[in-house]
């Protein structure tokens, strides 16, 4: 019988060893079952008596100290039964999962020290990021985020870039050149972002000033990061 079997089945590798003992010795004694397999008989005595609740060792009718290994075919039913209530549970998990899918999960990052944290969540992943870009924004993270530009190239993750179509901007990223086979860029004309908005991997970061500090804010959920993600997509086709 193989190691995957024993795992449905739920035997512990000395409960293995006993149930080969007795699949392969016919009925056995307590004391013949500690013998061949040098398990102490008191430690048999447990083991025995949890693999009887399991359903894989019978007590002989004719003697209650003479146990013997179930018949395979048992060992079918308890296999497929097994294989079910997994089943259920793997339904249950899902049922879980989704109903964390659709709930939203806020964060906060406050300050100079926690925005640069959020900037580093962004290439802690590997899917593409899509940003709607503030100049304002990339004025006071300059130094930073060239920093982060150079930790995302070498992660090879691809950025799609909406942003105002103005001077400063265009000569800021002209200076990031040696990003440009990873980044994909396109101005809009009359638009003023007062925030930059990040689309990455099912979450959305919005980083902006608030009472003049740093400040970002995570959203975690689903049809959210879906909207802005079509949203982002139809303007990138428009452009």
């Amino acid at each position: 019988m193989t190691e995957e079997l024993f795992r449905l089945l739920d035997l512990s590798e000395k409960e293995e060893m006993i149930y080969e003992t007795l699949l392969k010795g016919g009925p056995q004694s307590v004391l013949e079952i500690s013998h061949k397999t040098s398990f102490n008989r008191t430690f048999c005595y447990d083991l025995i008596e949890k693999m009887i609740k399991k359903g894989v060792i019978l007590q002989s009718k004719s003697s209650k100290k003479i146990y013997q290994a179930a018949p395979l075919e048992q060992l079918e039913i308890l296999i497929e039964k097994a294989y079910l209530d997994s089943k259920k549970e793997i339904e249950k998990l899902k049922e879980v999962e989704k109903s964390k899918e659709d709930e939203t999960e806020m964060l906060e990052f406050k300050g100079h020290f926690a925005v640069f944290n959020l900037f580093r969540r962004l290439i802690s992943q590997k899917e593409e990021i899509k940003s709607f870009w503030s100049k304002r924004v990339g004025q006071l993270f300059q130094e930073f985020l060239e920093e982060n530009v150079k930790l995302r190239i070498n992660k090879k993750i691809p950025l799609k870039v909406l942003t105002e179509d103005s001077e400063w901007t265009k000569k800021w990223l002209k200076k990031l050149s040696f990003e440009e086979s990873h980044r994909k860029i396109k101005y809009l004309k009359d638009f003023n972002f007062d925030s930059t908005i990040y689309i990455f991997n099912g979450e959305i970061a919005i980083i902006t000033y608030k009472k003049g500090n740093p400040y970002g804010l995570l959203i975690r959920n689903k049809e959210y990061y879906e909207t802005q993600k079509k949203i982002f997509d139809e303007l990138w086709k428009t452009t």
